[in-house]
């Protein structure tokens, strides 16, 4: 039974930017009903309960106070009933990883959305050329967009997203995790397998070919003091990723007491 054929959804994955998004909805389809995303973003009124998830997993969608709550935001007003009952999952890099992934791709122009480097030429008369001083500018702006109210500030909307904590994301107001499995990214295609079995779906057909994998010879290692910077901006992401599973297990009946900063 796929999402579009019954009551509710089989289980909810929460898209964490820069932890294999694309290969990740590619795997979970047909359960996972994709909605339109980029052209003519559609929103939750206009659209069937199956297409709620990849709809709040779309940046574009505003959310108000939810904007970096989602999990929070679809447990209140789109399955209040069922939350409880179904998987929910989400698939995390370690956050240096993330940091050094995130900085690659907004590096360049992306769907029509300004560069941080864009931002820097029009700010700064001092742009950075190396990547050691430029990801420090990077981190500058995170720290910037953390300390910000506004969601399109320093940059734009696609950076503040891309570089937000995960913490929030998936936690309520106390603090309490509201998903039922965090697992990490390298254990993908045997935690969707898992979980299609335990749901009784079909194997997944589409299989992970790369990971957020980029070029080795290409990719930027921070320095001891920006793996501490990025550690300090992410302490809670952190501890996340050390407690993320690595193999699937059905749900608890209640969400996991643990608290995060």
């Amino acid at each position: 039974m796929t999402h579009s054929d019954g009551q509710k959804p089989p289980f909810f994955w929460l898209h964490i930017k820069k932890c294999g998004g694309g290969t990740i909805r590619r795997m979970l389809q047909p359960h996972y009903v994709l909605a339109e995303r980029t052209a003519r973003p559609v929103n939750f009124i206009q659209s069937p309960p199956a297409a709620w998830n990849d709809i709040l997993n779309n940046f574009r969608v505003p959310l108000g106070a939810y904007q970096f709550r989602r999990a929070l935001f679809a447990r209140t007003y789109l399955y209040p009933q069922t939350w409880e009952a179904m998987p929910r999952i989400a698939f995390l890099r370690p956050p240096v990883e993330r940091a050094v992934s995130a900085f690659h791709y907004l590096a360049l122009p992306r769907g029509g959305e300004r560069s941080f480097v864009q931002h820097l030429r029009e700010t700064r008369t001092d742009i950075p050329t190396e990547d050691g001083p430029l990801f420090d500018a990077f981190l500058d702006l995170v720290q910037e967009a953390r300390r910000s109210e506004n969601i399109y500030r320093p940059v734009n909307l696609h950076f503040t997203t891309h570089t937000a904590p995960v913490t929030a994301d998936v936690t309520d107001e106390a603090g309490t995790l509201l998903l039922s499995h965090l697992f990490r990214l390298e254990a993908l295609e045997p935690v969707v397998a898992g979980m299609f079995e335990s749901l009784g779906l079909p194997p997944p057909d589409n299989r992970p070919q790369r990971v957020n994998q980029a070029d080795a010879a290409t990719r930027y290692t921070p320095s001891p003091a920006q793996r501490r910077r990025i550690e300090q901006l992410y302490p809670g992401d952190c501890e996340l990723f050390d407690r993320a599973r690595t193999r699937y297990e059905p749900p608890l009946p209640a969400p996991t007491e643990v608290r995060y900063a």
